[in-house]
């Protein structure tokens, strides 16, 4: 069972270390409610990494319906999680790839939706972890 301490090692196991953090800030021009503070959180010294391999979006879409409910069901905090499944919904089997950003205090965790070329976001939503301050 995926607790919340390693729900993002699970959701982003292939993402490559350390991508150009311009590639990352790039993307996250406010476009959802988690993209100034995953944006902030990379300015502020977090890391990034970016996943290589694409995958159809209606996939994503089923995989983050689960983590919605789960983080719901354990009272844990996010941003833009239920509007970053929507976005994918809409993109149906069209391919995104993941990007992922952890806050320099390791208090969240953000996921980004990347389109398959890497020219643009499709989502982002925000994860905080467990044991982090509200």
């Amino acid at each position: 069972m995926v607790t919340a301490e390693r729900l993002s090692d699970a959701w982003e196991a292939d993402l490559a270390p350390d991508p150009a953090p311009e590639l990352l800030l790039g993307l996250l021009r406010n476009q959802t409610p988690a993209c100034a503070p995953a944006r902030a959180a990379l300015l502020a010294g977090g890391t990034g990494r970016i996943n290589d391999r694409v995958q159809p979006a209606d996939q994503h879409a089923n995989i983050y319906t689960g983590r919605i409910e789960h983080t719901r069901a354990n009272g844990i905090e996010t941003i833009g999680l239920p509007e970053g499944v929507s976005a994918l919904r809409a993109l149906g089997d069209r391919p995104v790839r993941l990007a992922a950003i952890d806050s320099p205090d390791h208090c969240w965790h953000f996921v980004l939706f990347v389109a398959a070329d890497g020219g643009s976001l499709v989502g982002c939503a925000g994860v905080r972890r467990s044991g982090a301050a509200a």
